[in-house]
């Protein structure tokens, strides 16, 4: 039966997967950290890579492509050997794509399988396009139809054709596709309805969103044009106070906190979390994330919030060393760059992403792109996130009001600091109360003694403002140029201090021939204690003998 219309197909290429995976690692989803997963998240010219966990122990890779050829098959290879039940199979095809979709938010999805008859392939291909997808974009609450279509021209398949669809929930895709099973269920060979369980998608629009594991080559750029404001006058670089540099193994601490009992924690290269004695610098390790953590945040029942830059938000237990990832997804996406994190007394924890586009490794991009891809985000007691703006320029530090009625955000590319009410008829405002920073300001400490330090890295840089208001092609070349061959920013120690309501009331500025560009910065019994993403070592700073 021929639906009257026909929704406005999108054409394109594709190549699918089903294996069959053990029900343990369904169910953890640590498989994603493998080799695998990197490298599907990176497959040339693919426009998406999607992971759906199905039902039944099924898992389904995905990946959409704007070439007729498509991607080879090959690159959907098997992950280790040791993750699959016995016997497991792992069945490819590779044809045509035909997808609609809207706009909405999509939050559930269910995927419709399909045998061939043999030397039927013809009428089996017309019926999925005149009949299943009309029918299935027209059902109440779906937001995107994907038929992966095989063909002859890429070999005989034994997947059949594959549909994916995305609706509103779950319930309503499930519903969605069992309702054409029902009416068209003779004209379809041998069809299957799976629920998915959950989706990860790890490609989109081109990019890669996994963040990676290792060296990986430079995103494109898609810079715009914007005219950033002037700063406020900047304050002479001065001696500093006496100082101290604190050796760490590893080095490179992109943050350090405070614990209970005034021991300072830091995290550094190769993902080690780090305690250090303030009065005798001596280090010992507590934990490792295997990862990049870089914010910090310390919690009154003694436990720590670590942001990793390759895992997402994690919960270590200072104690055991037992390692949770907290938050690893978002909308089905990975974090791209979970930067720091802040708990209120309720268990919620407020955390940013520093950009969407861009890993860690490759921060430079989101500041010459100027583009606001930072997100501000909100993970509940029940686990529950909830994005509450995704318009940031390069979202970095936070931490809570000393009584909690706000949040201080710090946005790096903004040059400012932000409050977010959470309390009172103000509840949801959002007030720029640091503005026009003559650097960029990254982490920022709790309140401790009425005030919280945001270190500034360096000083602000002509040369990235040009490329606000300069052509396209400027910033493109310029991002094309290797690190090393770029120009050095200013090396200073500079941090500010701030109140709750956002005015300067301390600050330090000047240089150190050991130490530099402070990414992290908190204060201990009148002593500053900066890391550096940077630099190897930490640097103690002596407030009171000023």
């Amino acid at each position: 039966m021929q639906h009257p219309w026909r929704p406005a197909l999108r054409s394109g290429s594709g190549a699918v997967a089903l294996e069959w995976w053990t029900p343990t690692e369904v169910r953890t989803g640590d498989w994603w950290v493998e080799a695998y997963a990197q490298r599907i998240a990176r497959i040339a010219d693919a426009d998406d890579v999607r992971v759906h966990h199905l039902d039944d122990g099924l898992v389904l890779v995905e990946v959409t492509a704007p070439s007729r050829v498509g991607p080879d098959p090959g690159d959907l290879a098997r992950g280790p050997a040791e993750t699959r039940v016995p016997m497991a199979g792992q069945l490819t095809s590779r044809g045509d794509v035909m997808a609609t979709s809207t706009e909405a938010t999509v939050g559930g999805r269910a995927v419709l399988v399909t045998a061939h008859r043999p030397g039927n392939q013809a009428r089996h291909r017309t019926v999925v396009v005149d009949c299943v997808l009309p029918a299935l974009h027209a059902a109440p609450g779906v937001r995107a139809v994907r038929a992966h279509l095989t063909d002859g021209r890429h070999g005989e398949s034994a997947l059949g054709d594959l549909v994916v669809v995305e609706a509103r929930d779950t319930d309503s895709a499930c519903s969605a596709v069992r309702a054409v099973v029902d009416e068209m269920g003779s004209l379809l060979a041998e069809p299957r309805v799976h629920r998915v369980c959950s989706t990860q998608i790890l490609r989109e629009g081109g990019r890669p969103l996994l963040p990676a594991r290792g060296t990986a080559d430079k995103p494109r750029l898609d810079p715009r044009r914007r005219p950033v404001p002037p700063p406020a006058p900047v304050s002479s670089t001065t001696a500093l106070p006496p100082s101290r540099v604190i050796d760490l193994p590893a080095g490179f601490a992109e943050d350090v906190v405070v614990d209970g009992d005034g021991q300072l924690l830091c995290g550094v290269d190769g993902g080690a979390i780090l305690r250090v004695d303030p009065q005798t610098h001596a280090v010992s390790t507590v934990a490792s994330t295997g990862g990049r953590p870089l914010g910090l945040e310390h919690r009154s029942d003694g436990t720590l919030l670590v942001c990793d830059a390759h895992l997402g938000l994690l919960h270590l237990d200072l104690g055991t060393g037992e390692l949770t990832t907290l938050t690893r997804f978002v909308d089905d996406r990975p974090l791209r760059f979970c930067s720091n994190a802040t708990t209120l007394a309720d268990g919620t924890i407020w955390f940013t992403e520093s950009t969407t586009r861009f890993d860690f490794e490759h921060h430079r991009g989101s500041m010459m792109e100027n583009r606001p891809s930072g997100r501000l985000l909100r993970r509940g007691p029940d686990g529950t996130v909830t994005v509450v703006r995704d318009d940031l320029w390069f979202a970095n530090g936070i931490t809570a009001t000393p009584d909690a009625d706000a949040v201080m955000v710090v946005e790096t590319a903004g040059h400012r600091v932000n409050r977010l009410a959470l309390t009172g008829p103000r509840a949801g405002a959002v007030d720029v109360v640091t503005a026009g920073l003559p650097g960029f300001p990254d982490n920022m400490s709790d309140f401790r003694t009425g005030r919280a330090w945001i270190p500034l890295t360096n000083p602000r840089m002509r040369a990235l403002e040009v490329l606000g208001v300069a052509p396209r092609w400027v910033s493109e070349v310029a991002w094309r140029i290797p690190d090393r061959l770029r120009p050095e920013p200013e090396h200073t120690v500079w941090a500010v201090a701030i109140d709750e309501n956002g005015d300067i009331v301390d600050e330090v500025h000047g240089t150190h021939p050991a130490f530099h560009t402070a990414t992290g910065a908190v204060e201990v019994d009148g002593k500053l204690f900066l890391s550096s993403v940077f630099c190897a070592p930490m640097l103690e700073i002596d407030l009171e003998a000023r």
